[in-house]
């Protein structure tokens, strides 16, 4: 504040008077009964003292992310990468081993010295430096240093490592992981075709054979001292490997892609009958669709999946001939249309931008008309001076 990065209102807003400690509490990896069924804790930050900070910060943290080379924003971007190491290293791909590391623990394995170091890197970096890098760092380093929460009436506070729970955590455990990204993929005696990295998750086509990687797969472990990485390699190309919710794999010179389900998922999707606005249901069927379209490279495996998830839709009460409907709909789509091209960025600026105004409600049936009530008043702001300067009646909308 004292700075002028932030203004008083916004230095009040960060301020929770009525906020209470954070509480942990356990997500079980139930897809992964070898292992005894592993917890992964999570820290809620919600109502904490250091919510708003942490949100403030991972504004400015989130838009240095989006520009890291090695860093996969979803699904659809792997698929894009994928697509494009096929078109422009074709030769390469019948001497590749497909390869998946997980980085062990990450999130509180990275240290507050090397995490702060690389966000002070990349902040100073900016075009435009407001905030200063100091204020961002100063908050980043508070909600690191002041993760309180509580378990079974016992408080706990975070002395290294990122929470997973608070807003930042993502964009600074990203942020973090780039230093070891750029040696990795820098080092002259180890050729990287493709380096691709979801928060703890990384893809890579191996291309120097069995012996390297193993030695490569050593050298990653001695980077630093608590991050480390554990390896899995497909023996077989054509069955290729688990990534995200892939099944990759290598078919006739080409890395083809196919849907992977967990074995734990009971694909319970919305039941048609319940208490939801009617476009909700008639549209999950449509989003499942193109997500196998857009994930099966081959027509075969399409179908295949498509008539799966069909049946898992008529398991939960769905028409069959509704959602068969729904389903060939996406036959015909552009499987390349629906993935995009991650490097054309979105232009905010050329967007009219005006603050839409919306009308929460508790969804029920009887509240059909609702909008139409609603844009059948709108007129009314205008006979007040004040309100129709104030509230623009084209952005008011309803929505449950």
């Amino acid at each position: 504040l004292e700075a002028g990065d932030i203004s008083k209102r916004l230095a009040t807003w960060m301020v929770n008077e009525e906020s209470r400690p954070g509480y942990d509490y356990c997500n079980y990896k139930v897809h992964k009964p070898q292992a005894n069924y592993p917890g992964r804790l999570i820290t809620s930050g919600c109502g904490s003292p250091t919510e708003n900070l942490a949100a403030w910060s991972d504004y400015y943290l989130k838009q240095i992310v989006v520009d890291l080379p090695y860093v996969l924003k979803d699904s659809s971007e792997f698929l894009y990468q994928i697509q494009k190491f096929n078109l422009t290293q074709p030769e390469k791909i019948n001497d590749i081993i497909l390869v998946s590391w997980d980085v062990v623990a990450m999130f509180p394995s990275i240290d507050n010295v090397m995490g702060l170091k690389a966000c002070h890197d990349l902040l100073e970096k900016r075009d435009v430096l407001f905030p200063s890098t100091t204020s961002i760092l100063e908050a980043t380093r508070i909600t690191l240093e002041n993760n309180i929460s509580y378990f079974n009436n016992v408080a706990f506070v975070q002395n290294n490592g990122t929470a997973m729970g608070p807003h930042n955590a993502c964009s600074y455990a990203d942020i973090a992981m780039h230093p070891i990204d750029h040696v990795i993929n820098n080092n002259k005696d180890f050729s990287i075709a493709l380096w691709c990295r979801f928060k703890d998750d990384i893809f890579c086509p191996w291309i120097m054979g069995l012996e390297k990687l193993h030695e490569f797969h050593a050298w990653i472990n001695s980077l630093h001292p608590k991050i480390k990485f554990t390896m899995n390699y497909a023996e077989d190309p054509l069955e290729g490997i688990e990534y995200l919710d892939t099944r990759v794999y290598i078919k006739n010179s080409f890395i083809h892609t196919t849907l992977y389900t967990k074995p734990s998922d009971t694909h319970a999707y919305l039941n048609p009958n319940s208490c939801h606005p009617k476009h909700v249901c008639s549209n999950i069927p449509q989003g499942v669709a193109k997500r196998i379209k857009r994930i099966c490279s081959e027509e075969s495996e399409y179908y295949k999946h498509k008539l799966t998830h069909i049946n898992h839709f008529v398991d939960r009460g769905y028409n069959r001939e509704f959602i068969t409907t729904e389903f060939n709909k996406c036959d015909n789509l552009d499987r390349l249309d629906l993935i995009g091209d991650p490097e054309i960025s979105f232009n905010f600026e050329s967007k009219e931008c005006g603050r839409r105004i919306p009308l929460v409600l508790d969804f029920h049936p009887s509240y059909a008309g609702a909008t139409r009530a609603v844009n059948q008043h709108k007129h009314l702001l205008d006979l007040d001076d004040t309100l129709k300067d104030v509230i623009a009646k084209d952005k008011i909308f309803v929505t449950f």
